[in-house]
């Protein structure tokens, strides 16, 4: 697990708590009535933004964040090897076994169409057009934190003008006002930082995280490509090897 979500968010919150004074924090800026106008007038407008379809695959994407698996490169590479061993000493049906052992549909689909020789062109515009659909896909969860980025300000806006409404019906009590105000206020507050702290830095981290799995998978298409072309194994893990930086290759190297 991940958690780096967790701390950003903890340490922002906190980071901003210390500099007014927690004790002010307490006192002026907990709001429930304010937090359910911006949160969930924020929510209310995204599913309407959104069909139910796509709303229930958020949940997946919400995982992703906390829970997503480290990539490893070191493995892809010896898969990708091991299966043109495979064919070689064992044969395609063997071959087949091995890869349907593969977690990764992306993987075993890619494979699958190179043992039933299917022309490297096609192969290649295959797997392409796959990594395509896969990166639209992430960018409709994306969309999904983009949107509620937008809306959050706009709702704590709102939040304001309802609690101005309030303070000028009530003018005629001069103590109320200072009190009012505090409020109408703090819903501007909460639309801006849950924009800033959380959904624009949710969007943005899904956006990270799908670049590098886009970038891991046009490793192994490489790989795939190579094997395709009967390529030896020193030339397919040099291949996939020039996606890596330097020092996730000398890492390689390190664990032989």
């Amino acid at each position: 697990m991940d958690p780096t979500t967790i701390i950003g968010v903890v340490l922002g919150i906190g980071l901003l708590a210390q500099s007014v004074g927690f004790d002010r924090v307490m006192t002026f800026f907990i709001h429930p009535e304010s937090m359910l106008i911006v949160f969930g007038g924020t929510l209310a407008a995204t599913i309407v933004h959104f069909p139910l379809h796509q709303l229930v695959k958020i949940s997946y994407k919400l995982k992703i964040l906390f829970v997503r698996s480290k990539t490893d490169y070191r493995k892809d590479i010896d898969f990708i090897i091991n299966v043109g061993d495979t064919v070689r000493k064992s044969g395609r049906l063997e071959a087949s076994k091995l890869i349907e052992s593969h977690s990764d549909s992306f993987v075993v689909e890619s494979l699958n169409l190179y043992l039933d020789n299917v022309p490297v062109d096609q192969i290649k515009e295959i797997m392409e057009s796959k990594m395509a659909c896969i990166n639209e896909r992430h960018d409709k969860g994306i969309l999904f934190f983009e949107q509620m980025a937008k809306y959050a300000p706009g709702f704590g806006l709102l939040g304001t003008l309802i609690g101005l409404v309030v303070l000028l019906a009530e003018l005629e009590n001069p103590q109320a006002i200072g009190p009012n105000m505090s409020i109408a206020l703090v819903t501007t507050l909460y639309g801006v930082l849950l924009a800033n702290l959380l959904f624009m830095p949710l969007a943005g981290r899904l956006r990270v995280l799908s670049y590098d799995e886009l970038f891991e998978k046009q490793m192994i298409q490489e790989g795939i490509i190579s094997l395709a072309h009967g390529d030896s194994n020193y030339i397919i893990q040099e291949k996939m090897k020039t996606y890596l930086t330097s020092r996730v290759k000398k890492q390689l190297a390190e664990k032989g």
